[in-house]
């Protein structure tokens, strides 16, 4: 298992922190500068390779390479890097070629020959990438990280000798963060690379990767949650029971997680005349206390998309109203162009992106102790790659559910949960009782909660979104489904 975790270092032991500051700017500078240049080289090399491919039948990429360059492309695109980056330690600026330009390049490689997508362009607070030997973490009174960030050059511009490093105090943390950095002391986590960046608050940020192994899970793999993800509910729940041939019994009527509650609470917490410090703690609390009580009933099988929905429609809002209103700033945000006029909706942007972001945290949570409670040992999803592409994906395109489905998997691996993706169409037009697939069985137009199979010898109704979790948690749906579209000729590929 990889996983990351982020700490503020708000203290720098051996120059002033200011100082720090500014050798750090200078190095995502070179870092942006080195990866538009690494980038843009990939693009040119691909095109000339395709060139010669299709000239020539027999040629050979790597004997062509070694002929022309006298070692492998990757190493001539790291050395013009080098060049660039060249107060930076080397080790450092090949983990940023790998990590971030290759792996950009590899993703977007087809498409960006194809012309489907542009070039990736790096902005100016590009992270410093720092090699997993580059960094040290040590804990005595405080945690501290002792970080190697110059090459011999860039040693002698500061009158340092070999060896110098820039040494950090760690600001804060929690307690899991502090088991977290304990373990990578301790040897317990295989320490990973870093990035090293200024965050847009003025604070130095290290991200730190980290593996370790997973548990070996002790949960039924007969056991199966399928989660379809929607548009009224966000995610609705069912678990197979292979063991049994059946599905479990879930009441939906009381399985709905949204924000109502928490703002009544907070209503008559003002009301009372809190102080905002005491109200956010107190809201803190009763946010913890409805989500116990949520888990503590086992038959919660949907989530509720009102919070998100919501808050949503409000930020949009605010972005529309702002975009319009930057057209007559005022004369201090005159002169700069786009970017001093936009930095009010960057911030708006930037606060739906937060929310976003704890939403999927709180309910990918949520989720996963779910299939826990329920001893389900497979969690299995709808691949939504292609979601965007139909008229009914803008909810999940504005909403991320890449985002969620990534959060769900990680934490579902880390307990030795298997997550399986499988092909969403006629998830939601199948019958979970017989099996029919029909486009009629499900209206989206006019009512598309209600879920009526058009077989006369069923006739089985249920709310459109559990029909569709219980055909999604049921082993090979997608292979069933194939069959079933080509024993009855059914060509449409609708969700």
């Amino acid at each position: 298992m990889n996983k990351c975790i982020k700490v503020i270092l708000n203290k720098c032991i051996n120059i002033d922190i200011k100082e720090a500051k500014k050798i750090i700017k200078n190095m995502s500078y070179l870092s942006c500068k080195a990866s538009n240049k690494a980038i843009d080289m990939w693009k040119q090399h691909s095109l000339n390779i395709m060139e010669l491919k299709s000239n020539d039948k027999n040629f050979n990429q790597k004997e062509y390479e070694q002929a022309t360059y006298g070692k492998n492309y990757k190493n001539v695109i790291e050395g013009y890097m080098k060049e660039i980056m060249n107060i930076c330690n080397t080790s450092n600026v090949s983990t940023l070629h790998q990590q971030q330009v290759q792996n950009d390049w590899k993703r977007l490689r087809k498409d960006v020959l194809n012309y489907r997508a542009n070039l990736p362009t790096y902005k100016l607070d590009t992270p410093c990438y720092l090699k997993n030997n580059n960094y040290k973490l040590r804990n005595h009174n405080g945690y501290f990280v002792d970080i190697s960030l110059f090459s011999m050059k860039g040693l002698e511009q500061i009158g340092q000798k070999k060896g110098y490093q820039l040494q950090f105090e760690i600001d804060k943390m929690d307690g899991n963060k502090k088991s977290t950095i304990n373990k990578l002391i301790n040897n317990g986590y295989k320490q990973g690379s870093a990035q090293l960046k200024i965050s847009d608050k003025g604070k130095i940020e290290l991200i730190m990767s980290f593996s370790f192994e997973a548990k070996e899970s002790n949960l039924d793999e007969n056991r199966i949650l399928g989660i379809d993800l929607g548009i009224v509910n966000v995610a609705t729940m069912a678990i197979w029971d292979g063991n049994t041939q059946e599905w479990d019994w879930v009441n939906y009527k009381h399985n709905i997680l949204n924000g109502q509650e928490l703002i009544r609470f907070r209503q008559k917490l003002f009301n009372m005349g809190m102080s905002e410090f005491e109200m956010q703690n107190e809201v803190y609390k009763q946010n913890q206390k409805i989500h116990q009580k949520q888990l503590n009933k086992h038959n919660i099988g949907a989530i509720d998309g009102l919070e998100l929905v919501k808050y949503r429609d409000t930020i949009d809002k605010k972005k529309r109203e702002m975009s319009i209103a930057s057209k007559w700033v005022g004369e201090g945000r005159v002169g700069h162009g786009y970017k001093n006029r936009m930095k009010p909706l960057e911030k708006i942007r930037n606060k739906a992106s937060n929310f976003a972001d704890t939403f999927n945290h709180k309910y990918s949570k949520y989720i996963v102790e779910f299939a826990i409670r329920g001893n389900c040992g497979v969690i299995q999803m709808e691949d939504l790659s292609g979601a965007t592409k139909n008229t009914h994906g803008k909810f999940l395109k504005d909403w991320s559910y890449y985002d969620l489905q990534t959060k769900i998997e990680y934490k579902a691996r880390e307990v030795g949960i298997d997550v399986i993706y499988v092909k969403p169409q006629y998830t939601s037009k199948r019958c979970s009782k017989c099996g029919n697939i029909h486009t009629d069985n499900r209206d989206c137009k006019t009512n598309q909660a209600k879920f009526k199979c058009m077989n006369v010898t069923c006739g089985h109704e249920e709310n459109a979104d559990i029909n569709a979790s219980k055909n999604i948690s049921i082993p090979y749906i997608d292979k069933i489904i194939e069959e079933y579209i080509k024993e009855n000729d059914i060509y449409k590929n609708k969700k």
